[in-house]
């Protein structure tokens, strides 16, 4: 027996209509998780990564990395087999955390620094305009303190999530948060390494890059870090 043309047509409308209060759910468990986080142990947790930042040993040939989760995550001592490359990266942080904790990472003057910032940003809807302004002053700050310090900006990370009520990519806001900061990095005359691009493609993560969350690197991910990242590391 032929299926009416019509039960075809509400069959594709209500998977559709099902799949986007799935994916609305899915940004407002993360929403929740978020906004829980940052009322009971956001705050309790990065001042006592600080703390241990601030008791550990400084280097005279430092390399740092500062970041969110995907460097705290990321294990770059051992990625990049250097002992001088130090992990800053704090899980949640957003770039005016990276700001308020730079002096830690700029006291022993370190050869280079990378910064990877601003995918939680976006998350939490931060304006481009805020979210710029404090790469500016990570830039700025960082060449008045240390001036012999080359900086490298890393390009914001794509996710599979929405933003905006669920409405949105946030790899939209992504993308148009990294032209900005390309532009910012050439204005600044600092390097920007685009790993953003091999990461997503039209607009959405390539799944073998990312973990089941959608949001932090897989093994194969940190592969592509390691290797778009290794020779500013070993220059």
């Amino acid at each position: 027996m032929r299926i009416p043309k019509w039960i075809i047509i509400l069959s594709f409308l209500l998977n559709i209509i099902a799949l986007g209060y799935l994916f609305f759910q899915g940004y407002r468990v993360y929403k929740d998780k978020i906004d829980q986080f940052e009322k009971y142990g956001g705050v309790s947790y990065y001042m006592k990564m600080n703390e241990v930042f601030n008791i550990l040993p400084n280097d005279s040939n430092e390399i740092v990395f500062m970041g969110d989760s995907h460097i705290m995550l990321g294990q770059v001592q051992e990625l990049f087999q250097n002992n001088h490359v130090k992990n800053r990266g704090i899980g949640g942080d957003v770039t005016k955390g990276i700001y308020y904790r730079l002096d830690e990472a700029l006291e022993s003057k370190p050869n280079k620094l990378f910064i990877e910032i601003g995918t939680n940003d976006v998350l939490r809807e931060y304006s481009l305009d805020g979210i710029l302004n404090y790469y500016k002053k990570i830039i700025e700050d960082t060449k008045q303190k240390s001036p012999s310090t080359k900086i490298y900006v890393i390009s914001t990370f794509p996710s599979g999530w929405y933003v905006v009520g669920g409405e949105k990519r946030a790899n939209v806001v992504v993308q148009e948060l990294n032209n900005k900061l390309k532009a910012l990095c050439a204005e600044q005359h600092v390097q920007y390494i685009d790993i953003t691009s091999s990461l997503a493609k039209n607009g959405y993560i390539l799944p073998q890059y990312y973990l089941n969350d959608s949001l932090h690197l897989s093994a194969h991910g940190y592969e592509l870090f390691r290797d778009k990242l290794k020779k500013y590391v070993d220059e």
